[in-house]
């Protein structure tokens, strides 16, 4: 019995033991778990383990429905799910079926210690040979920071190599990135071997490879060595550009070849790792092109490049190799501006990268991403040809480019120089109807980036030019912007930029009848608080429209453009002469979207010390202004497509002066338009007012050519018709030789040679005859008539003109040759006829010529003693030399003086001495 008893305890204890076990069964896996992985500074966090079932036991498979992982407070790893079976049939000691790993790279706190580890007991040859051979098989593994998803993920390990398979899902990439969803469901396949050899092989859904790399590690003493080959071949990839096209791979092949070594003995950090060395070869081909043509270009690169990464500290230099290190060949102008159909943009192209001096890169790796890397040495150049022939040739030297953590010190420079000559680009920008055929540039510039300030400093003559500029209806021969040596600043923060010096000019400016043939300026430039300030000295230039050149003096332009959002929301601007007087105002102002609205008004009041030449700098005005005020004022409404006037008034009051011939006094002269008058024009015809119409009212108190025109009053409407313009008066008139000259009903077309009638009235024939100035000579009377005159090719043309008597008169001639023995009879008579000669008509046909003024004269009436006074009929001819009569009156009214003085003034303009001083 005792013997029994006691089997039966030692039973009941084995029985309890073993209840005991299974109760307390995850308590024991929990505590063997954490024990075992503490050892490698891993904490399980959590683990749910439920007891297994008697057919799990005798089966020797268990279940594990989550285990969480912390590597070293730096990684979390969660596994859902876990099967793993210690009886398989297979060679395999273990199978582990996992449905899912979630791994989250946490940041690493600055208190974690950093062992030592020697690479060599890490290598597969001192792992692989002491694992067991293991299946684990897991649906999905997902990666957080960096984002990575991996479907079907297994890994076999058996007879010393390490195989890992797997396929890239969709959680790897960026909702609608359009570049790496084309490698979606690609296969992974992973061989590390006991050779310390690795195998990587990626290939797409039909089993074409995409990539293959080898890795092979050797030891080298206390170094550790790698050799790493990488060979890629992509097929019909796409790549989009920020513009919303893509750009179509066709092929990409890429070879690379890599050596590096590092000591063996490593504190595994990235800021630890010392003495990374290596260098890498690269050569890589591709083929592409884009959506809208099908035209293939090629890019070759061929670079070597040094590495090395210690304490964080990574260089990079790029070696200078024989070869150029990129090489694009194909037809790059119609790839870059796929919207030109032109045959020129046909044309085969290369651009070419050369180092010139070895480029080096320092990247901090624990810095901010987003200012991690310095360029502290190395010259590039950048080359196009085409036809054999170089049109770009640019470098960029003395780079240095410096990033730090604290990226308010960051600092970016390097010295631009070379070339630019580019041929039959036509549309260089995105606007419609803008054409430009070559376009040439010089340039020679420091650019620094520092404190989030862009400094440019150009270091001698940067220059470029425009050829055969075409915008509109507007045409340009040349244009050309010269940059002079300064130093410019930009503010990329606030956008503001500091004052800046250029020069813009052109030749053969052309606009239908309008054309310039050399301008030219200067300009100072800066923008600040969103407002932009311009201020140009403009060189003189001649204009020549509808056949007349006009002489444009030089003047300076003050402009303010005001901005919001990079849309401009106001300007201004102040046209001054080159003395900064100002000569008018201009403001600009958007109603809406559509509609715009611009107003130029301007006042001035003239001397004897600023006169109208000299306020608007120039002497060859046809005439001057010395006393009055002359006032404009216009508002001009844009919409698409129009322009109208919607007022428009100019005026001139009290204006006295002197003109080539003569002087005025007390002109008072308004041009207004009413707004319901006001007529508009299409903005692609420039420089004309198809449909302008305005009031003209002026009065003239003295026009004093020698002759004299008294009260003057003009009154008609100015207006534009098919491009030709006109003045039509009812009624225009002038007081001259006490009666009135009119024109009634005239409507002159100032295109055509002009034609008009002057209506005369009761002129005094005293008053005529004594601007003759001859002796003994007396006459009274009015007369009236018709004067046709005719304006043609610069020359005045009288031809049928009429005028006679109205109530008859008196002439009174007395001269010594009437008492001369050697003159005939006849002209006896008539001088004796004359000597009291009371006319009843006078009746005279005036001819106008070539300057000769003719009078031929039917003249009736009678002298009480000859002829005992019966009627006498007489025929005079009289001619007169016009210009030379006017010169002999303008001396006996005392204005020659004033006239010699306004035409000795109008001399050649110098730029070196300006006329408003």
């Amino acid at each position: 019995m005792p013997k029994i008893r006691g089997v039966l305890i030692a039973f009941s204890a084995i029985v309890f033991l073993f209840l005991l076990s299974y109760i307390a069964l995850p308590w024991l896996v929990q505590t063997a778990l954490t024990s075992s992985l503490s050892k490698y500074d891993i904490e399980v966090t959590n683990i749910q383990f439920d007891r297994p079932s008697w057919k799990q036991l005798s089966s020797r498979s268990f279940q594990l429905k989550s285990l969480s992982l912390r590597f070293e407070e730096q990684v979390d790893v969660d596994i859902a799910n876990t099967f793993i079976n210690f009886n398989t049939p297979s060679a395999y000691l273990v199978l582990v079926n996992i449905d899912s790993i979630d791994i989250r790279i946490n940041k690493p706190s600055s208190n974690n210690t950093v062992t030592d580890i020697n690479l060599f007991d890490v290598l597969p040859s001192a792992l692989i040979d002491d694992l067991p051979q293991v299946r684990m098989l897991v649906n999905s593994l997902t990666v957080h920071q960096p984002h990575l998803e991996l479907k079907a993920f297994r890994i076999d390990l058996s007879n010393g190599l390490l195989t890992v398979q797997t396929i890239l899902g969709d959680g790897f990439f960026n909702k609608g990135s359009k570049v790496f969803k084309q490698l979606i469901d690609t296969n992974i396949l992973l061989k590390i071997n006991t050779q310390n050899e690795l195998e990587l092989n990626i290939s797409d859904t039909a089993a074409n490879p995409l990539l293959a790399l080898s890795l092979k590690l050797t030891k080298q003493g206390d170094l550790l060595k790698g050799d790493v080959q990488l060979n890629s071949e992509l097929n019909a990839f796409e790549w989009p550009t920020i513009n919303g096209s893509a750009i179509s791979v066709n092929s990409n092949q890429l070879v690379s070849s890599n050596q590096f070594t590092l000591p063996a003995t490593q504190r595994f950090s990235i800021d630890e790792i010392t003495q990374l060395t290596g260098v890498t070869k690269i050569q890589n081909t591709s083929h592409f092109s884009n959506q809208h043509t099908a035209a293939t270009t090629k890019v070759t690169t061929d670079s070597t490049l040094r590495f090395s990464l210690d304490k964080g500290k990574f260089r990079l230099t790029l070696v200078d190799p024989k070869q150029p290190i990129v090489e694009i060949n194909g037809y790059l102008k119609r790839f870059l501006m796929p919207d030109n159909n032109y045959k020129m943009m046909d044309e085969l192209g290369t651009l070419l990268a050369n180092l010139k001096e070895p480029l080096t890169i320092e990247y901090d790796l624990l810095a901010d991403l987003n200012n991690p890397f310095s360029i502290i040495d190395g010259s590039f150049t950048l080359e196009y040809i085409e036809k054999n022939k170089k049109l770009i040739d640019v470098q960029f030297s003395n780079m240095e480019v410096i990033t730090p953590e604290n990226s308010q010190r960051s600092h970016y420079q390097f010295q631009l120089k070379g070339n630019l000559h580019l041929a039959n680009i036509y549309r260089p920008l995105d606007i419609e109807n803008l054409f430009i055929s070559k376009l040439r540039g010089e340039v020679n510039s420091r650019v620094s980036i520092q404190d989030h300030h862009l400094m440019i400093q150009p270091l001698s003559k940067n220059r470029f030019e425009i050829h055969s500029l075409r915008f509109n209806e507007y045409k340009a021969k040349t244009l050309f912007v010269n940059i002079p040596n300064q130093t410019l600043s930009i503010n990329l923060n606030t956008q503001d930029v500091s004052a800046v010096k250029f020069a813009l000019g052109g030749q053969n400016l052309d606009s239908n009848q309008l054309n310039i043939k050399k301008w030219g300026l200067t300009a100072n430039a800066n923008l600040q608080q969103h407002k932009m300030s311009i201020r140009s000295s403009i060189d003189a230039m001649n204009l020549a429209l509808l056949d007349q050149t006009y002489y444009i003096p030089p003047m300076i332009i003050k402009n303010q453009l005001w901005f919001k959002d990079l849309s401009a929301t106001k300007a201004s601007l102040k046209l001054a002469n080159i003395c900064n007087d100002p000569i008018l105002f201009a403001n600009w102002q958007p109603k809406n979207s559509t509609e715009h609205l611009i107003d130029i008004h301007w006042q001035q009041t003239f001397s004897t010390h600023k006169t109208f030449r000299k306020w608007l700098n120039t002497p060859i005005l046809p005439f001057d202004m010395t006393g009055g005020s002359f006032a404009g004022d216009a508002v001009i409404e844009l919409t698409k497509g129009e322009t109208e006037f919607k007022q428009f008034k100019v005026s001139l009051h009290d204006a006295q002066g002197v003109y080539q011939t003569g002087t005025f006094k007390g002109v008072q002269l308004q041009l207004s338009s009413p707004s319901q008058q006001l007529g508009s024009y299409k903005t692609q015809q420039a420089v004309t007012f198809d449909t302008f119409y305005a009031e003209l009212n002026g009065h003239i108190n003295e026009l004093n050519m020698g002759i004299k025109a008294n009260n003057i009053e003009l009154n008609g409407v100015l207006y534009n018709q098919l491009n030709e313009w006109h003045f039509k008066t009812p009624l225009s008139k002038a007081t001259v030789f006490s009666g009135l000259v009119e024109i009634q009903n005239e409507d002159i077309n100032f295109n055509d040679a002009l034609q008009l009638e002057l209506i005369v009235d009761r002129l005094d024939l005293s008053e005529l005859v004594r601007t003759q100035n001859m002796d003994g000579l007396y006459t009274s009377g009015k007369l009236s008539g018709r004067i046709p005159v005719h304006y043609i090719n610069g020359q005045f043309n009288v031809s049928g003109g009429r005028m006679s008597s109205i109530d008859g008169g008196k002439i009174r001639y007395t001269t010594p040759l009437s008492q001369s023995t050697n003159i005939n009879d006849q002209l006896k008579l008539t001088f004796d006829v004359l000597e009291d000669f009371n006319y009843t008509t006078l009746n005279s046909k005036i001819i106008y010529d070539d300057d000769t003024l003719l009078f031929k004269s039917a003249i009736s009436g009678r002298n009480p003693t000859v002829a005992n006074g019966r009627l006498i009929n007489l025929n005079l001819n009289t001619e007169v030399g016009l210009k030379g009569a006017l010169e002999t009156m303008r001396i006996q009214s005392g204005i020659d003086l004033n006239i010699e003085a306004f035409i000795r003034s109008k001399i050649k303009h110098s730029n070196n001495q300006y006329y408003c001083q």
